[in-house]
């Protein structure tokens, strides 16, 4: 859909109810003990989507020597970001989960190291068969001992069924995955790590009001990302003075006047 002759390159999108035209940018801000810079940043069509964003950053990382950890929000969640960030050796942290929530006890169903089989439930028993229904649905059907889901006091919280010989329980690895996000965001290391992400929240504002990304004089998708990513070397200069000043620790984040 043309949203404006004299530029074909924007895009129109509905999120969250609200109603954008024009484009979209993503911002990557590393965090040191010597202070924060904007390391890397794309700008696309409005419609480019923030799993998008984030698949075609770790396409351009390099396998990472050292463990790296890559906080983000929701919308850069899914198992596929995360299979992505492990190959690279990097730990993708959302600080919220798009979808339902599950029970947390799904994350304590142990898989073996290539995740295609179900070797124990929460309660340590083998399972008696265990079958793959496919990439498409990417559930585990298991069958266990009847008695043993019968007697188990997890058996409602894992949805066991029971039948006349078995029991059955089905897990899929979307929920496990799920599962293990949101009872890793309840420890301790998480809260830390959720505090270096609100930082974060600063700059698309700043980008606003002291640099004014949304009145680049500009049209067109090349122009604009050119255009952008000065703003972003002027904020990095900003932060860079800031530092240099000793204003504090970290690397400030300018404040408007």
């Amino acid at each position: 859909m043309l949203q404006n002759p004299s530029d074909p390159d924007a895009t129109y999108r509905v999120k969250a109810g609200k109603e954008y035209q024009g484009y979209a940018a993503n911002i990557e801000e590393t965090v040191g003990k010597n202070g924060s810079v904007i390391t890397d940043y794309q700008y696309e069509q409005n419609n480019y989507s923030d799993s998008q964003f984030l698949k075609d950053s770790l396409a351009r990382m390099e396998v990472q020597d050292e463990t790296t950890t890559v906080v983000a929000d929701g919308a850069y969640s899914g198992k596929e970001n995360h299979d992505l960030a492990a190959e690279k050796n990097i730990q993708l942290v959302n600080t919220d989960l798009s979808g339902k929530p599950v029970d947390t006890i799904l994350a304590e169903f142990v898989f073996n190291e290539k995740g295609t089989k179900v070797l124990r439930c929460p309660a340590g028993y083998e399972p008696k068969s265990c079958s793959y229904t496919g990439e498409k649905s990417q559930q585990f059907h298991i069958s266990f001992q009847r008695d043993q889901c019968a007697n188990c006091p997890n058996k409602d919280r894992c949805k066991a069924k029971i039948h006349k010989r078995v029991s059955s329980v089905i897990i899929s690895i979307k929920s496990h995955e799920r599962a293990r996000q949101q009872y890793f965001m309840g420890t301790e290391e998480f809260k830390n790590l959720f505090r270096i992400r609100n930082g974060v929240e600063t700059i698309p504002s700043l980008l606003r009001r002291n640099y004014h990304a949304d009145r680049m004089p500009v049209q067109g998708l090349i122009r604009g990302r050119f255009f952008f990513g000065c703003k972003i070397a002027a904020l990095n200069f900003k932060k860079l003075l800031t530092f240099r000043k000793d204003l504090g620790h970290y690397a400030q984040n300018p404040v408007l006047a």
